[in-house]
């Protein structure tokens, strides 16, 4: 503000606790310098503080349009954008900050984040530690480089960085929503509970360290008092949250909903929180295409038939050490690799988004104006073992100098025939799993990146497509793949592992039936799961919610 004045009543009101009158202290001020880019700037503050998102949004463009050259509208434009789940958006408008601003430590600390969801860890180490370099006593950025170590498996150095974080300033319930969930991950439920009710008591609308205590509740680690379960209600209804946030909350309240028996009131809270994601998703242009996934499986087909493997059978490297784990989600890929990854010549890498990079660059390589399996035919021999050689530095990076390393990154299912020539002697384990159990399980999962996921009919979409590509690559891979059925496991769990380890080229040890004592991350929707005994409980779990399963049935032909 120009007036000194005015930014003074501002700042007593505040001090009061009186957001209203601060608020309205600034649009009298604008009513008379409507183009005073800074006030601009300070109203949308005080407006995403009081939960009016959509009008703070607005109060930051005014200010941009007032004044391009204003770097910080453009990075709280882009904090507000990232909250709402507009990333692209929100990346577009952090570039431009750190171009009018390259000092500004909070922008780098943003635009790490972004870039880390979208796992390009690189580039997003990079900017955390960039932010580092500037202002090393920003305990957010010591939180951004924490995230991106924890998504690079390196959880003791980014429990390391949350603490340096805390240390700087013990009120950052970011830092203590972050170190709670690394200390689930490492089965220090005591410490985990503790940073996380710390993180809720110093940022009571932040809906992230309820989700994380929602977890163990859903494992019985943890019992939300009826006090919080009337907060989080309260926060549902408020309207202040926004898209990201209030979907997250109606996942944890369903998850409270169904431990207590009560299916329709979860199911009710499933539905609106996948409402929100959709709605998320379809404005933000990425909602999901089921005739375009139609398109691609149909081009995948014609592409990779077993006379392209053979005319391809030298591209490849000679490397045996990759086990790729496949299938739909929560089809229980992450208790498979958990087995695989127990015996003492394994080890997991988690879910590597290296092979997708590769297939990114052999298309920007071969010039492919279309998507995978576009220029496969133009990809020769000398980029694809480039392209297998970076792969392998990646996945032994993480897995270390183990036999066997598993990447089980589910969605690898789509490019098999791309992994098959890299990698002619891998080993493929298929996750398979009840059509219903698994279509349900992934609708009650809280995907948000996952566009098929927040409807039931499109969940059913994508599977058909997945199995008709799924049998495809049985009928034409130069390799096996070995299947392992979830409710088999379950069941006969000695027998279904022996033939497990035997796929892979291991001989039988007793430690894989011990996996649960495995110590190492998981950061996967299972890993809770998967530090108990296999259990029966999930098995039929589709029967809790058969009547409001039609439109699954009905998308999967059932």
């Amino acid at each position: 503000m120009n007036e000194t004045n005015d930014s003074e009543s501002v700042r007593r009101h505040l001090q009061a606790g009186a957001l209203d009158e601060a608020i309205a202290c600034c649009r009298r001020f604008l009513a008379a310098s409507p183009n005073d880019a800074e006030t601009q700037v300070e109203l949308g503050l005080l407006l995403r503080r009081s939960g009016q998102l959509a009008v703070a949004g607005e109060c930051f463009r005014a200010a941009i349009a007032a004044r391009p050259e204003l770097a910080v509208a453009h990075r709280h434009l882009a904090e507000l954008l990232a909250s709402q789940g507009a990333s692209r958006a929100a990346e577009q408008h952090y570039r431009h900050a750190l171009q009018l601003d390259p000092f500004d430590a909070v922008a780098h600390v943003g635009l790490s984040g972004l870039l880390c969801g979208s796992d390009r860890l690189q580039a997003a180490l990079a900017h955390a530690r960039h932010a580092l370099r500037l202002q090393p006593e920003l305990a957010i950025a010591h939180v951004a480089e924490a995230n991106v170590l924890q998504a690079r498996s390196e959880v003791d150095e980014a429990v390391s960085a949350l603490q340096r974080a805390i240390t700087i300033d013990e009120h950052s319930a970011a830092a203590h929503c972050q170190l709670g969930f690394l200390y689930i991950d490492k089965q220090n439920v005591d410490e985990a509970i503790r940073c996380l009710e710390t993180a809720a008591r110093l940022s009571p609308r932040d809906v992230l360290p309820y989700h994380y205590l929602g977890e163990l509740h859903k494992r019985g680690k943890y019992h939300f008092a009826p006090e919080m379960t009337a907060h989080l209600a309260a926060l549902s209804t408020d309207g202040g949250l926004a898209g990201p946030d209030a979907s997250l909350l109606d996942f944890t309240l369903a998850a409270v909903e169904e431990q207590q028996g009560h299916y329709d009131a979860a199911f009710t809270a499933y539905q609106r929180g996948n409402e929100r994601l959709y709605e998320q998703l379809e404005t933000g242009g990425q909602a999901f295409n089921a005739e375009r996934l139609r398109r691609r499986v149909d081009a995948t087909i014609s592409v990779f038939d077993q006379d392209f493997f053979a005319q391809r059978g030298e591209f490849g490297s000679d490397s045996e050490t990759p086990i790729f784990v496949i299938g739909m989600p929560r089809s229980g890929t992450t208790l498979v690799e958990q087995i695989i990854a127990s015996h003492p010549e394994a080890n997991a890498a988690g879910e590597l988004g290296t092979m997708q990079a590769c297939v990114a660059e052999m298309r920007r390589a071969t010039g492919a104006s279309h998507p995978f399996p576009d220029g496969m035919t133009a990809a020769n021999s000398q980029l694809m073992r480039q392209l297998g050689q970076r792969y392998l530095a990646e996945l032994t990076r993480v897995g270390g100098t183990a036999t066997r390393i598993v990447d089980k990154m589910w969605a690898n299912f789509l490019i098999l025939g791309f992994i098959a020539i890299l990698f002619p002697k891998t080993r493929i384990v298929h996750c398979r799993r009840d059509a219903l159990d698994v279509g349900l399980s992934c609708y009650l999962s809280n995907f948000s990146t996952i566009a098929w996921a927040c409807r039931l009919e499109d969940i059913g979409r994508f599977y058909r497509e997945y199995e008709r590509l799924m049998r495809h690559w049985t009928d034409v891979l130069p390799m096996e793949i070995h299947d392992v059925q979830y409710e088999d496991l379950v069941a006969q769990p000695a027998e279904v592992s022996r033939e497990l380890i035997a796929a892979c080229g291991l001989a039988w040890d007793d430690r894989c039936l011990e996996f649960y004592k495995l110590d190492r991350p998981v950061q996967t929707a299972s890993r809770l799961q998967v530090r108990e005994p296999i259990y029966r409980s999930s098995v039929d779990r589709w029967k809790r919610y058969a009547k409001h399963l039609d439109p699954l049935r009905k998308a999967l032909g059932h």
